[in-house]
């Protein structure tokens, strides 16, 4: 993968990500996740490679979700976790309070069972605290689960993302 894939698949990804912060719609529905498909194929077509000539997939590249959770003051929340091929990472926080989710966008990457993820866009604009970088250790099972984690933020059981079939 080359900075110009890269470039482009961030782009579309923060693209699609604004258009779903300033819809009407309170979630991302399984449409903007085709169309964000649809635009990393796109991108790999105009690097010069056609998608399907690309490289094999990385076994970890998907979607991951927590299931509901706790939470003190809304009914609960929830995470999902995508990964993509192009090295996109794709954060999304539901508090279940009527907003609608947290998009946090950024890039990933995986080595010896470890994955990275640094977060750096919220809702299409930069994070203003700065980045946000997550390590997650990769189970037997394909969970991810973080570790050096803030407990006031996760609880004392962390948070672990099951990949979604």
């Amino acid at each position: 993968m080359n900075k110009k894939t890269l470039f482009w698949g961030i782009i579309g990804l923060v693209v699609v990500g604004g258009l779903v912060y300033f819809s009407d719609r309170p979630s991302v529905d399984s449409e903007s996740l085709e169309q964000t498909a649809q635009l990393g194929a796109l991108v790999s077509e105009i690097d010069g490679a056609p998608a399907s000539d690309a490289e094999e997939s990385p076994a970890i590249v998907g979607t991951y979700a927590s299931g509901m959770l706790p939470a003190a003051s809304t009914p609960g929340r929830a995470f999902t976790l995508e990964l993509t091929e192009e090295g996109v990472a794709t954060f999304t926080a539901d508090y279940q309070d009527g907003k609608g989710p947290v998009v946090e966008v950024g890039t990933w990457e995986e080595a010896d069972g470890v994955l990275t993820t640094t977060l750096t866009t919220r809702r299409g604009y930069p994070i203003s605290t700065g980045p946000l970088t997550m390590t997650y250790e990769v189970g037997e099972d394909d969970s991810l689960s973080l570790v050096d984690y803030d407990e006031s933020r996760w609880g004392a059981l962390g948070l672990t993302l099951r990949p979604v079939e």
